[in-house]
């Protein structure tokens, strides 16, 4: 009750997750229908963003930088999160039962590209700036979106899904993701006799410095995801113990109003009889007869 009187309207338009394989197709902070239309725009954005780049520099190679492999990455996980939370609303709000399982099998491929694309795009924009600045082009117009707003956004959804991410069972995609891009890269080095990303990642000249890239961008990444999985699962439990304080069944908030009823009837019933048994002060029956004034009869049965 003190808890309820505090947070009187905490968590009331949020629905919890049926169970936590449908957890990132929900928000602990979005109803479901604001989520909806929040990761709706979010993936139209993005497919903007990923199809512009194309139209905008009209170059089909484009497809083999880091930068688009990961751009893409989050426009499949968007395009999946969104998707999701379309089933989600369509089981809990429509009260479609057949909607549950494509959900709860949907999120399970979902929370693969979750993981990569949050810190592959982190990575990406901490990288390009970083190392290979120079190159930027500041009068593209999608050259802030593709290494900076897509990020941004891609993390803050990942903040306001409800789903917790083990970072024991889920780091090793990174390791996968990344070894397939350095092979990638080498064998177009090899094969068209020029880097993808010159210096750092250029295997016929430097092939030292492109192994402790490969090396260093694999560390990065897996530090970055072990830090999103540690503060993301302390918000979501954070939120859980908000619901399961804060919202109270209609019955439990009655039973727990009686029982408060109750606990000060007996306190004050127990305080009154303490009173009553304090020495110096007497008793007396009904008929105003003091209990000293008792019969032989009844000390003897005493």
């Amino acid at each position: 009750l003190r808890v309820s009187l505090h947070h009187p309207v905490v968590m009331r338009a949020q629905t919890p997750p049926l169970d936590d394989s449908t957890s990132l197709s929900c928000s602990h902070h979005l109803s479901v229908p604001h989520f909806l239309i929040w990761r709706l725009i979010v993936c139209l954005y993005f497919w903007a963003v990923l199809i512009g780049n194309f139209v905008y520099i009209r170059w089909p190679l484009l497809i083999i930088y880091l930068t688009i492999w990961t751009l893409i990455a989050c426009v499949v996980y968007m395009s999946m999160a969104t998707y999701s939370t379309y089933l989600y609303y369509q089981s809990t709000i429509k009260q479609r039962t057949d909607c549950v399982a494509k959900c709860q099998a949907l999120c399970k491929y979902a929370q693969i590209a979750q993981t990569v694309s949050c810190a592959m795009s982190l990575m990406v924009v901490l990288a390009f700036w970083l190392l290979y600045h120079q190159y930027a082009n500041l009068q593209d117009p999608f050259n802030f979106q593709v290494h900076g707003t897509t990020a941004m956004l891609t993390t803050i959804d990942f903040y306001l899904s409800s789903n917790t991410v083990a970072f024991k069972r889920t780091w090793h995609y990174l390791l996968v993701y990344g070894a397939i891009y350095s092979l990638f890269s080498l064998v177009w080095n090899v094969a068209a006799r020029w880097a993808i990303y010159p210096y750092f990642m250029d295997w016929v000249h430097y092939p030292l410095l492109s192994v402790i890239t490969f090396l260093a961008v694999l560390v990065l990444s897996v530090l970055l995801h072990l830090f999103l999985c540690w503060t993301h699962n302390k918000l979501v439990a954070k939120y859980a113990d908000v619901r399961a304080t804060a919202i109270l069944p209609a019955s439990t908030v009655k039973n727990a109003e009686v029982d408060a009823v109750e606990t000060i009837v007996v306190e004050q019933g127990s305080s009154d009889k303490q009173a009553q048994l304090e020495p110096g002060k007497e008793l007396k029956a009904e008929d105003g007869t003091p209990p000293s004034q008792t019969t032989e009869t009844d000390s003897y049965q005493d």
